[in-house]
């Protein structure tokens, strides 16, 4: 998993995928993975969280 960032919009994520989706790392799977129709999960993920709460506050773990 790579991360780019962090956005305040989906607009501003997308465009953060249109700068790095041709570059080395990230160019083998340069679409955004759409979980309705793909059940592939090799491409750019879009999630949501709200700010200022914990979102791993249970942990995690490497594989």
């Amino acid at each position: 998993m790579k991360i780019i960032g962090i956005y305040s919009t989906k607009d501003a994520a997308l465009a953060a995928i249109s700068r790095v989706k041709l570059q080395n790392g990230f160019n083998d799977f340069p679409e955004l993975v759409n979980y309705e129709l793909d059940m592939s999960d090799e491409g750019f993920h879009l999630n949501e969280f709200i700010l200022d709460k914990d979102n791993w506050s249970e942990g995690y773990v490497t594989i």
